[in-house]
């Protein structure tokens, strides 16, 4: 569950702060018994990840659109489970769209040094702190009775050394799949692969999202079901909420 609440102050601005709860977790965390260190498979209850605020600039001419973000994330999470960078955080990204009829086609780019800050639709057992590129294209296509298709190819790009808290998958050159978990490591948390993302509102209030994420680089097929409820109706559809992420 993601309590999120933001402000809008005119048509340019708007602000917002969310904090993940997570009601079960289950991961490989490291365990030290006589200098040995094991990673078992481990189970936790309502535990919390790293609380992040948010400001974004928008603004558009005719068909054109542009929104600038910047993201801070504090440390509040639980490390030992993939839920927190343990610092201080941020990214700074950049959105360019173009509406041609029902199609948005977007390109964004950005920058940051961390991985929970980009735009993921589903979490995943780790958290990268590092230096880190982020790239995504792709389009938003409009649906009869107000459903939208979101449809996006991105690459995040290690630049420098990275910690890992939590476990990462890759897929070697020879095929094989293995899970590890990685403290430090060079580009050790490079993913790239296409996302798609549906969304049916259910009434004024209610969202029905459904998403499915293809990682190529790290081998792994995600696929989740959620529910969003607003307290208050947007008085129309709104393309920044395309860059603010769900869990």
């Amino acid at each position: 569950m993601t309590p999120e609440i933001s402000y809008r102050f005119n048509r340019h601005f708007l602000v917002d702060a969310r904090i993940p709860w997570y009601l079960t977790v289950k991961n490989f965390v490291p365990k030290k018994v006589n200098n040995v260190v094991t990673y078992p498979l481990m189970q936790t209850q309502n535990v919390i990840g790293d609380t992040a605020t948010s400001g974004y600039y928008k603004t558009n001419h005719k068909d054109f659109g542009y929104m600038a973000g910047a993201t801070v994330g504090f440390a509040s999470g639980n490390s030992q489970f993939g839920l927190s960078s343990n610092t201080t955080t941020y990214n700074v990204s950049n959105l360019i769209e173009y509406s041609v009829g029902p199609f948005n086609p977007d390109i964004e780019f950005g920058v940051g040094n961390s991985s929970s800050l980009l735009h993921q639709t589903i979490t995943k057992s780790y958290t990268a702190v590092g230096q880190l590129a982020n790239f995504q294209a792709g389009t938003d296509i409009d649906l009869p009775q107000n459903i939208s298709l979101d449809l996006e190819a991105y690459e995040n790009l290690p630049l420098g050394n990275q910690n890992v808290y939590g476990t990462i998958t890759t897929k070697a050159k020879s095929g094989k799949i293995t899970t590890t978990t990685i403290l430090e490591g060079h580009g050790v948390a490079e993913d790239n692969g296409f996302t798609a993302e549906l969304n049916i509102p259910l009434n004024a209030h209610f969202t029905l999202t459904g998403s499915y994420q293809r990682s190529i680089i790290q081998s792994m097929d995600l696929a989740g079901i959620s529910i969003t409820w607003r307290l208050r109706a947007p008085k129309k559809r709104i393309s920044i909420d395309s860059l603010i992420p769900d869990q």
